[in-house]
């Protein structure tokens, strides 16, 4: 990938397939300028330089300052030491050279680049070990650079070079062309003050306007989506991404029709039977007897798993309303009720929610919290805040992390309480500020949809932790992303506020939409095709990973992404992904899956794949500590068994044999070993290259290579591979 930068004096070196840009004296620490939802604008003293999402260039403006442009590889062997300078050769010496309007250069990596020039400008140009083009005075000049082809010669390791000769000459000669109008069009990049994404709702869809404001050119990639939503039509050759298919389109607009599907309901559309509504009952009876921990009641611990228990004693609201057992219906909102509103009260003593001014949110102080007396043992009256201090602390919360999971349990929590229960104006005002941190429909005192990637569709989990991750931002669990719009949405209809409703309805819309495409593997068309699992357990900005966060078992990345129950989960998942997503689990639920609860979510699965009879035998045979285990909680047995009774009772059970060829199970995760060239490293050591020498041979992120070390929360232990080694 083209990426800015300054001048490269060590540290991490550029990556053989990069271009960059920067100013032949060190440029300061960027600063961003105009930041919106497609893009930002990073500003140096004498550089500019717009980071768009699709766009076909990397782009930097110059204003009186000496260009430099690098690439961690030096030209490829077969041109000979030679550039190609407004169609003639040029030698890459050292010597003078002028450029008018192009320069192109093919790279050690085999990918052929065009650098365009509004102003005639005199370079030098290198190539002794990595490539290196400089200005030689300073000026005012707009320089882009677009990868023409990725298979120049047919050497290339990137997958550029499937296609045979032919079809590759007649892409670049396209590509020449669209490229070069596009640099011969286009404006110098601009930091406008202007909304970059815009939208309205209508009764099934919603139109969102995208408008690609800094770049100054007119030619974008769209994805699939995109191509279908707004009807676009592709200006020159499609290329493979990790999101799909990537198709060049020429405007700086795109208006999308994005259909909205159901719109989320606290009860399912189907009745329940008379023979299942007591079962129900029976299991609501013991359900309903176990009660909130006194912590989590009086307001005290963390964020995550304390949400999703009030969100599952909320559940259970809905089910005894809906079974006819108005009396436990209306003490367990009470009780949800009055854990919400200490959690929610400004005096707090022990685990507060602040409003933080500086990123416009809602963040928890945090819980030191002691076993054996059950409390918090921070001071929060002496501002002793450990999440504030640890990006560990309540995964991340002080940082932003998974906001929309935690907070969207709690939102969910605060619609079942409001809709069978008492609601002062106070409540409702506390319990909007939680879910405005992550679903404001417009950026005041709360950002808008802070976790939401309007290009891709899906949420970004990943917060303001520094150092950031080389692989880029992250997230796990695509189903309780769903979950958190599908919750705003509930709370905002029985709180009256339109705005948040309307908009947590395009946020949901758009998340199911992303969690098929690029979570949900096993029926999806737009994850590449090296990736062999049902399902992705864990996506970045730049990999598709299948283990998650707290290991590598199948089970974990199958679960994580099937929570929580609700009946929006039926929009969520498909019949067909169900059914071809249950072989695998049934598979793979080993002693683990059963004694941790994952199980749970497999009988669910079952019964959405159409073996209602299996499921609802399964899901009455369970033992109830499972409920109890970390694949288990948040769910209820009650709820378990009504999401059962209301599946399609028309819906014939088929499901798709396990492939035997290609999937593989994972290997189990390595112990730590005091010298990885020694252990269990040494084949990942020896397949990483030069460029990111560091191996993960333990852990999420297992035989992963990195330019920096890896941190603990991604690799249980890493080292870097030796000098020399092979």
């Amino acid at each position: 990938m083209p990426v800015p930068g300054g001048e490269y004096r060590g540290g991490a070196a550029p990556r053989r397939d990069d271009m960059r840009f920067a100013a032949t004296v060190a440029l300061p620490l960027a600063v961003v300028t105009r930041a919106g939802e497609l893009g930002v604008v990073l500003a140096w003293k004498g550089a500019l330089a717009p980071v768009t999402r699709g766009s076909a260039f990397l782009t930097m403006r110059y204003d009186r300052a000496t260009p430099s442009i690098y690439s961690g590889a030096p030209l490829h062997r077969q041109a000979r030491g030679n550039v190609t300078i407004d169609g003639r050769s040029a030698a890459c010496d050292g010597t003078h050279l002028h450029i008018n309007h192009v320069i192109e250069v093919v790279t050690d990596a085999d990918h052929r680049w065009a650098i365009y020039t509004d102003a005639p400008s005199q370079l030098t140009c290198t190539s002794d070990g990595s490539l290196e083009i400089r200005g030689k005075t300073p000026q005012t000049v707009t320089l882009r650079a677009a990868l023409l082809t990725a298979c120049a010669y047919g050497t290339s390791s990137t997958g550029g070079c499937a296609e045979d000769g032919d079809v590759r000459a007649e892409k670049l000669k396209q590509n020449r062309a669209l490229f070069s109008g596009a640099a011969a069009r286009a404006a110098p990049p601009s930091a406008s003050a202007k909304d970059d994404v815009a939208w309205e709702l209508h009764d099934d869809h919603a139109l969102v306007d995208f408008s690609f404001l800094y770049d100054g050119s007119d030619v974008f990639y769209a994805l699939e989506q995109h191509v279908g939503w707004g009807a676009l039509t592709p200006a020159g050759p499609c290329v493979d991404s990790l999101h799909g298919t990537a198709c060049p389109v020429v405007g700086k607009k795109w208006q999308l029709r994005i259909p909205l599907g159901p719109a989320p309901s606290l009860k399912a559309n189907r009745p329940i039977s008379s023979k299942d509504r007591r079962a129900i009952r029976d299991a609501l009876k013991a359900d309903a007897s176990r009660k909130l921990p006194k912590y989590y009641a009086r307001g005290a611990g963390d964020t995550y798993f304390s949400g999703k228990e009030l969100a599952r004693r909320a559940r259970l609201v809905v089910i005894a309303d809906e079974v006819d057992d108005a009396d436990t219906a209306s003490l367990l909102a009470a009780e949800v009720l009055a854990a919400l509103r200490n959690w929610l009260n400004p005096k707090n003593a022990e685990t507060p929610f602040l409003y933080d001014e500086q990123w416009g949110g809602m963040v928890s102080c945090g819980c030191d919290f002691d076993e054996q007396s059950q409390t918090c043992t921070n001071n929060v009256a002496k501002d002793e805040c450990p999440n504030l201090g640890a990006c560990g602390a309540d995964f991340g919360n002080g940082f932003y992390n998974d906001h929309h999971f935690h907070y969207g349990y709690f939102s969910y929590a605060a619609a079942v309480a409001c809709e069978f229960a008492v609601c002062s104006s106070e409540d409702k005002e506390r319990f909007l500020l939680l879910a405005r941190d992550y679903a404001n429909p417009q950026s005041d005192d709360f950002v808008a949809a802070r976790h939401k990637d309007w290009y891709l569709g899906h949420s970004w989990a990943s917060g303001t932790c520094q150092p950031a991750n080389p692989n880029g931002r992250n997230q796990e669990s695509s189903s309780e992303a769903v979950h958190a719009y599908e919750a705003s949405y509930l709370l905002a209809s029985r709180l009256g506020d339109r705005k948040m409703q309307a908009a947590s309805r395009l946020y949901a819309a758009t998340e199911v939409d992303a969690a098929q495409r690029y979570w949900h593997a096993a029926t999806s068309t737009q994850i590449p095709r090296a990736y062999e699992r049902p399902v992705v357990g864990m996506r970045w900005s730049t990999i598709a990973q299948f283990g998650t966060w707290f290991g590598g078992n199948p089970v974990f990345a199958y679960g994580i992404q099937l929570i929580p129950l609700t009946p929006y989960a039926e929009v969520r998942d498909s019949t067909a992904f169900s059914r071809a997503l249950l072989p695998f689990y049934e598979r793979d639920c080993d002693k683990v899956c059963e004694e941790e609860g994952w199980s749970i979510s497999m009988i669910a699965l079952k019964a959405a794949a159409g073996d209602r009879a299996g499921a609802w035998d399964a899901a009455l045979a369970l033992d109830g500590k499972a409920f109890d285990q970390a694949g288990g909680d948040g769910h209820s047995r009650s709820n378990l068994l009504y999401w059962i009774a209301t599946r399609d009772p028309g819906l014939e059970m088929r499901a798709t044999p396990v492939p035997t060829s290609h999937v593989v199970s994972p290997a189990p995760v390595a112990s730590p070993v005091p010298d990885c060239v020694d252990g269990p490293g040494r084949a990942a050591a020896k397949a990483c290259p030069a460029t990111a020498p560091h191996v993960c041979y333990a852990g999420p992120a297992k035989g992963g290579c990195a330019r920096a070390p890896w941190s603990r929360t991604d690799c249980a232990r890493s080292c870097k591979r030796p000098k020399g080694f092979d």
